[in-house]
Parts: C-alpha cells; sequence; structure tokens
C-alpha cells in the first residue's frame, strides 16, 4: 500500500491567509496523511527579518510569542495529531532569522534568551511525533522523492531545482509560486520533476522588481509506492479547494 504525503507549504505565520490555511487544514483532515511535510517559512519573524524594510507598516512591533509561535505551535500540534505518523518540519530562512539574530547581531544577551524564542524549541516542544529538519539538509522521504525549503526562488526555479536534485525528484517550498519541471534521468531512464505548490501567505507584495509575483495559493498531496509515487496539487482559490477523488472543501 503506498503512503500518503500531505505537503505544507510556506506560511509566514503572522502574514498567513486565513482562508488559505483554514482550506489546508481542513483538506488535510480530510486525507488524512501517513506523514505530513511542513516545507518551511511556518513562521514570518519579522521583528528578526535579515533583509532590509521596505514598508513604515514593516517597523510595527508585535509580541512574537502571541503572534507567532504559540498559534503556530497549536496548529502544528493539531497537524500532527490527524497524521498517522510522524509530521517533518523543514525549517525556512524565514525560521533561521532568529537563530542568526542571536548568533551575529545582538551579542551575549541576544544568545542567552535564544532558548525562549528559538522556533525550534518551542514548535518541537511537548511532541514526540515532530521531526526538525535544518535548513542546510534536505528531507528524503524514499529513493525517489525528497524535500528541501528552497535553494533558489528565482522565476526558474523548477528548472534549477531538477538540474541540482539530479536523479531524484524533489518538493520544495520558498518560491510562493506553483511551479514544476519535469525531465529524464539518464542513468535509470525515470522520469524526475522538481514541484512548488505555492504558498498560504497573503499576496504581498503583488508586485516585485516592477512585475506581478504570480504568487499562488495551494498544497500538496503524494502517494508514495515502492517503485513510483504521484503527486498532486490541491489549489486553493478564495478558500475553496477540490480534494482527489472530487470532494469539495470550503474554508
Amino acid at each position: 500500500m503506498a503512503k500518503k504525503i500531505f505537503f505544507i507549504p510556506d506560511i509566514h505565520w503572522s502574514e498567513r491567509d486565513v482562508k488559505a490555511v483554514e482550506a489546508c487544514r481542513m483538506a488535510h483532515a480530510h486525507f488524512k496523511p501517513d506523514i505530513t511535510v511542513f516545507l518551511g517559512d511556518i513562521l514570518n519573524c519579522g521583528p528578526f527579518a535579515a533583509h532590509p524594510k521596505s514598508r513604515l507598516t514593516e517597523d510595527l512591533g508585535y509580541d512574537f510569542q502571541d503572534s507567532e509561535l504559540a498559534p503556530a505551535k497549536a496548529f502544528i500540534d493539531e497537524i500532527s495529531l490527524r497524521t498517522k505518523e510522524l509530521t517533518y518540519i523543514i525549517e525556512g530562512n524565514h525560521d533561521q532569522w532568529v537563530e542568526r539574530w542571536a548568533a551575529n547581531y545582538h551579542g551575549p544577551t541576544a544568545r542567552a534568551v535564544y532558548s525562549l524564542i528559538s522556533p525550534r524549541r518551542n514548535l518541537l516542544r511537548d511532541n514526540d511525533r515532530l521531526r526538525w529538519v535544518h535548513n542546510d539538509d534536505s528531507l528524503s522521504l524514499s529513493n525517489l522523492l525528497a524535500c528541501v525549503h528552497g535553494w533558489t526562488a528565482s522565476k526558474y526555479a523548477a528548472f534549477r531545482h531538477l538540474e541540482l536534485s539530479g536523479t531524484r525528484s524533489i518538493v520544495f517550498g520558498h518560491t510562493h509560486r506553483a511551479q514544476q519541471a519535469t525531465g529524464r534521468d539518464p542513468w535509470t531512464n525515470k522520469e524526475v520533476e522538481a514541484v512548488s505548490f505555492g504558498c498560504l501567505c497573503k499576496f504581498n507584495p503583488i508586485y516585485m522588481h516592477g512585475a506581478p509575483t504570480a504568487w499562488s495559493h495551494g498544497y500538496g498531496i503524494a502517494f508514495l509506492g515502492r517503485t513510483s509515487y504521484t503527486l498532486y496539487r490541491g489549489k486553493i482559490q478564495d478558500g475553496y479547494t477540490v480534494l482527489p477523488g472530487g470532494v469539495e472543501i470550503q474554508a
């Protein structure tokens, strides 16, 4: 029997799209996966941003624990309880900002309080069904399929991921866009692909570098067998989504 895998892309919790997250949660509850994979950037971590601010509103402060860590932890715990086996959290570049801030910018005081605000420690706390995958690592689901947060967010990210992955198909987040590239491994003659499902955050910014961002809402589903697999993208439009089999969900 094939394993059922559910992929949850970038949420950026304080910038989440509420309807998209709820539609994804309901789809997950209906699908009842064996394994769940968060593809990174569950949190936004705005107060610890590693990039320059571009809008005045980004300078507004908020309570990181109450606004992001606590509600995201509750969401993750609910997802893990509905997952038959393990739930994997791949660390995104935003999730990593807190550690980078503590290690590089604010000296021993920041390092001393890091344990209180660490995404890894807080999100994994009291839940032995969760596993953390560092941003620099990949998650191998089988010899057919692996997952990363993302090696590039460019317009042609799927093609680049396919090139870098080589002989194994790869699922990635980070781009906020639905992308897919397919190829064939010349050594095994098997088809390989690189797939991104979109995101669950607000379409913000709508324009970047003078062009539309083309971000989209979605999640991923896989049926993973011993020698083959099938990937589906669950598109979310205004809180609606349709699962394989034809069940329509409204957030």
